[in-house]
């Protein structure tokens, strides 16, 4: 059976509309056995962690690693994670594979390939990274 489940995003905190629905959201997608989860637009905060802890451990993270900086938020970009917070993110709710988004959407807000893979390679953590994935 599948199942899609929304939980918040932060972008940059949670927001709620008057009927405490989260304004932004992730997924997490539950099938045969395996968890997927898909962040969308998202930063860190505590309530976000408590909430996807609830779905651990999480076989699959796609994760934006487009940092929220200072001089992009002075150019009106709202960004997401750095690679070091996705990574960290990752390992705190047992992902086993990490897929790395919206690193390459716009040149304005870009992460390189090579800023990942250098951290990933020195971080050393314990999830398999997934830069163009063919099958999960």
């Amino acid at each position: 059976m599948l199942r899609v489940t929304t939980v918040p995003a932060a972008h940059p905190e949670i927001c709620r509309d008057g009927n405490a629905f989260a304004r932004c959201v992730g997924f997490i997608i539950e099938y045969k056995g395996r968890c997927l989860y898909h962040a969308g637009d998202t930063a860190i905060t505590d309530e976000f962690l408590s909430i996807l802890k609830r779905f651990m451990p999480i076989d699959v993270a796609f994760l934006p690693v487009n940092e929220q900086n200072y001089f992009r938020e002075r150019r009106g970009i709202i960004g997401n994670m750095t690679i070091r917070e996705a990574f960290g993110l990752a390992e705190e709710i047992g992902a086993r594979i990490v897929v790395p988004t919206h690193w390459d959407m716009f040149a304005s807000n870009q992460v390189y390939r090579e800023e990942i893979e250098l951290l990933y390679k020195l971080i050393n953590p314990k999830f398999k990274l997934s830069i163009y994935p063919q099958t999960l």
